[in-house]
């Protein structure tokens, strides 16, 4: 199991979207440091990148259950509960233009127990609030670009190995697809 947070190094106020995901994020995944050895570098951060794009995508369709296969429990309620809040309060989070400039590996190390992979994502988005009702812009802007960085911290247990055998068995999501080993 591979744990991901992310921390902002930017911060435009008044953005639901922004404000929203300071919690920090913890998606599982199921590739990391031995995928490097395997040299899959680059399958990783891609990796990375289209799972930010599919959570904001997610979020701005309603629609978080497809996150739930990638996010722990707790994280995945916290998100749902703050979605659900913005679905009651008949607005909508435009999240547009979303790209992935760029992810690249910013750190490895072993803290105790665990080998933690540092992955930056420099992104860049539209972040608006329009209310469902009236279609009003509450917040936000269509046109105004947000330069985001984070930093999402990869975590899984030392000396557990991400297998790229032929007889190796891939375990995936029933409800996404997405990879479990």
């Amino acid at each position: 199991m591979v744990v991901i947070y992310w921390t902002f190094d930017s911060l435009a106020s008044g953005q639901y979207m922004t404000r929203l995901l300071i919690a920090a994020l913890v998606i599982v995944y199921g590739i990391f440091t031995q995928t490097l050895i395997n040299g899959r570098k680059q399958a990783l951060l891609e990796k990375v990148g289209n799972q930010y794009i599919q959570m904001q995508n997610a979020w701005q369709n309603k629609d978080w259950e497809p996150m739930r296969a990638i996010m722990t429990d707790a994280l995945y309620n916290q998100m749902a509960r703050q979605l659900q809040a913005l679905i009651d309060a008949k607005q909508t989070n435009y999240v547009e233009r979303i790209a992935v400039l760029e992810t690249r590996i910013v750190r490895y190390a072993v803290e105790g127990d665990n080998d933690v992979l540092v992955v930056r994502l420099s992104t860049r988005i539209t972040d608006y609030t329009k209310d469902d009702r009236t279609d009003e812009i509450v917040s936000g802007s269509t046109t105004r670009e947000l330069f985001m960085v984070y930093d999402w911290k990869l975590i899984r247990h030392k000396d557990k190995l991400t297998l790229n055998q032929p007889s190796v068995t891939q375990i995936s999501c029933p409800n996404c697809g997405l990879s479990l080993t």
